[in-house]
């Protein structure tokens, strides 16, 4: 079984256990932990591998230890599921910091928060580096966890991996100073006062912003060959290439448009279930394209010399069919867990 279907049958148990885990830990630890551990490939029987009320320092004890060569690597504190989890944070935190456990897990037996030391040595962060909500699995964070599986989580490595991937999602929400110089160093001649430095700021954000969407169409839409320059564009014959419909998979399709230099867009967006992130597709002009390239391709037909940055997740948009209004499909992506009544009517009404 993967560790997505794992994940799946946890949240089946919960829905039909919840209302004794609101008002019970052991049954949070009995209905969700004990088969979360187990989902990750650890034997929950093995007290060298796994151990309940593991004593930290002799004077507190927290709820389940992950054991490796007799160390902690992880632990785990559990709380009922009608409990706040952020309110619980400080308990976490003494446990990890009071040890020598690498990864701290927060849960209620919905949603696992995972901490770890990134921005102070054995210090736990104020925030989840992760988090899992059991009853809105998706498979992006599903891919995540595989790498705390007992197979794959090797301490050092694994933790060196997380702390730079903290640092590169840092940099690209918010470059620092340091990040900025040494992009800017190379293309400005003069000396680099913090004005220049703020100058950089907004364009080496953007440049980011753009590579990083760029590979993502690239690997789930790689380029086909050249088209022959000569003559007139040949229509597209390709059985292979997917059609407007309902997928059989429950993805469905929803007309998106858009709006530049006076000019009118219509493309459709392929929505399966919600927006995860920006390599959803659009189809334009036959092809499948992200959401950003698909924006460039629309305006090229306008202005075939156009240059600049478009968001594609805001250039295109979709009606509501509450009041007819058009939305950037970016509030499919921030609203999922926001507006349910909102995705729920796009859905609908791109079945109907």
């Amino acid at each position: 079984m993967s560790l997505f279907d794992s994940l799946s049958e946890i949240a089946e148990h919960i829905q039909q256990h919840r209302e004794l885990m609101d008002t019970s830990e052991a049954t949070v630890e009995q209905v969700s932990v004990l088969p979360f551990i187990a989902a990750l490939g650890y034997v929950t029987h093995n007290p060298a591998e796994v151990r309940k009320q593991y004593a930290i320092l002799n004077w507190d004890a927290v709820d389940f230890a992950i054991l490796r060569n007799d160390e902690p690597i992880m632990v785990i504190e559990a709380k009922k599921a009608s409990e706040s989890l952020t309110k619980h944070w400080k308990q976490l935190f003494e446990y990890f910091n009071a040890d020598k456990a690498r990864i701290g897990i927060l849960t209620n037996g919905l949603e696992y928060r995972f901490y770890t030391d990134g921005a102070k040595q054995n210090i736990m962060d104020d925030e989840p580096f992760l988090s899992i909500d059991l009853l809105n699995l998706n498979s992006v964070t599903v891919a995540h966890l595989h790498g705390f599986t007992k197979a794959r989580f090797h301490p050092d490595l694994s933790l060196r991996k997380i702390k730079i991937s903290n640092l590169l999602t840092r940099e690209l929400r918010q470059p620092s100073d340091e990040f900025v110089r040494h992009f800017a160093k190379q293309v400005h001649s003069g000396t680099l006062w913090q004005t220049v430095i703020e100058e950089f700021r907004p364009i080496v954000k953007q440049c980011w912003d753009e590579q990083v969407q760029r590979e993502i169409a690239r690997h789930v839409h790689p380029p086909g060959p050249t088209p022959d320059p000569v003559g007139p564009k040949p229509p597209i014959t390709d059985p292979t290439l997917p059609k407007p419909q309902t997928w059989l998979d429950g993805s469905v399709e929803i007309p998106v448009y858009a709006s530049w230099k006076d000019h009118d867009f219509e493309a459709t967006l392929r929505l399966k279930g919600k927006i995860a992130n920006v390599g959803h597709l659009v189809l334009w002009d036959g092809n499948w394209l992200n959401p950003l390239l698909a924006g460039e391709a629309a305006r090229k037909t306008i202005d075939p010399n156009t240059k600049g940055y478009v968001n594609g997740m805001t250039f295109w948009s979709f009606r509501d069919p509450a009041d007819e209004t058009f939305r950037p499909i970016m509030d499919l992506y921030k609203g999922w867990h926001e507006d349910w009544d909102l995705i729920l009517r796009v859905i609908k009404h791109a079945k109907q």
